[in-house]
């Protein structure tokens, strides 16, 4: 099993308690509610740890993640992960969240993308019906 620093990602090993890349303190994670340990995991290297995390995060609507959703709207390429993090913000933050972080996507326009801003348009409709 492969253990990572809970502020850098570098690998560690399991026994470590401090980082010896950035320094940070590894027990403090064993502090943080569930939430907590879900929004650093959107800074995770893999993406698909980062796109079941947003995933969660959006299941449980946790309103402290919408502001590190749309950073990794404005500082990711990945398309599976920027659709992740639409539809997340979508399903937490409603109408006006989805539209500042479509504003975020102009310029990172892909086929995956498209589809998962149509999703979550038809997402708000269907809420807004109910």
């Amino acid at each position: 099993m492969r253990f990572y620093c809970t502020n850098c990602w570098n690998d560690i090993t399991e026994n470590d308690k401090i980082c010896s890349h950035c320094g940070a303190d590894q027990t403090e994670l064993h502090g943080e509610v569930f939430e907590e340990k879900l929004i650093r995991a959107l800074h995770n290297p893999e993406p698909e740890t980062v796109i079941r995390a947003a995933n969660i995060l959006a299941d449980l609507k946790v309103l402290d993640a919408l502001p590190s959703l749309e950073s990794l709207i404005k500082i990711n390429l990945d398309p599976f992960i920027l659709a992740a993090a639409i539809k997340s913000i979508c399903k937490i933050g409603g109408e006006n969240y989805f539209y500042r972080a479509r504003n975020l996507l102009k310029s990172k326009k892909s086929f995956i993308v498209e589809n998962a801003l149509k999703d979550c348009q038809s997402f708000l409709k269907l809420y807004k019906s109910k």
